[in-house]
């Protein structure tokens, strides 16, 4: 019971932050446009969320922090090589059939 509670609670915050931050957003990019009419080049920063707040985020890994490429075996690297070949081909025949126009 006491899981359900915390995770109201960190819904209820969490939705809590997200309109403030988006309340905020809008009086920044307010902000932002008085500055061009005042021709400054002062720079505005725009809140957002940290990783650590966004649970949704924490256990997906994204291709950028892999430091190495994918291994393909020798079927996916033929089927990748002939999924190119036929792109390849496919891109030719639509400049053959634009340069008839």
């Amino acid at each position: 019971m006491q899981r359900r509670a915390f995770n109201k609670e960190f819904d209820d915050v969490h939705a809590s932050k997200r309109q403030e931050i988006l309340r905020v957003s809008e009086r920044t990019e307010r902000v932002k446009q008085i500055l061009v009419d005042l021709k400054s080049d002062e720079k505005v920063s725009v809140p957002s969320f940290k990783s650590i707040e966004m649970p949704e985020t924490f256990l997906v890994v994204e291709d950028s922090e892999i430091p190495f490429e994918k291994y393909l075996s020798p079927e996916e690297l033929a089927a990748e090589l002939e999924r190119k070949r036929l792109e390849e081909q496919r891109r030719l025949l639509e400049q053959a059939d634009n340069a008839r126009e």
